[in-house]
């Protein structure tokens, strides 16, 4: 959180504007990004623009059709999430905290407008899409960019991959859309 502050503090120094801030993460930097921005709510701030979510892991405890789906992968399977969760987590019981599985909160109102990227062939695919309709049920403007035929980590191909290249527009036109 205080990196969030320092942001915000120090933003006209590197030509930023410490009132118009967005977060930007990817699966678990989607998380990361999810949890500030709820967090930043709780706290009083500083005020977040927007929230760029690309296939976020949200949830610690999802056991949905996708995590079966798509259990070994192509890129990222539930053995590996299994794994990533166990290196991140002191014990499993710190999954349930919402600062840690921000699709478990149940204060959603008010967190900024998000943008998230889901792909249809992620094991995590099926806890993106709750977690926009439990922001958009809460009040909160979502969104949702279902990426059809999409991998879990698509974003990482946008040198040889149209599709790849047209969704980081897509969200890149989002934050300048925000930021207007």
């Amino acid at each position: 959180m205080n990196y969030i502050r320092w942001v915000a503090d120090n933003a006209s120094g590197f030509g930023g504007d410490g009132e118009r801030i967005a977060v930007f993460g990817e699966s678990a930097g989607g998380n990361l990004a999810a949890a500030l921005a709820q967090e930043s709510l709780r706290r009083g701030g500083p005020r977040i623009t927007l929230q760029v979510l690309a296939y976020p892991a949200v949830d610690r405890f999802n056991d949905s059709p996708s995590m079966y789906e798509h259990m070994t992968g192509p890129i990222l399977s539930r053995s590996y999430l299994e794994w990533f969760w166990g290196a991140y987590l002191s014990t499993p019981d710190q999954g349930a905290d919402p600062r840690v599985s921000p699709a478990r909160s149940d204060e959603l109102a008010g967190p900024p407008p998000a943008v998230i990227a889901t792909a249809e062939n992620d094991p995590l695919r099926d806890q993106e899409e709750r977690y926009a309709r439990k922001l958009a049920d809460a009040g909160v403007p979502v969104q949702h960019l279902p990426v059809k035929g999409a991998i879990h980590g698509f974003l990482s191909f946008t040198g040889p991959v149209q599709l790849s290249r047209d969704i980081l527009n897509q969200l890149s036109d989002a934050v300048a859309t925000a930021f207007n």
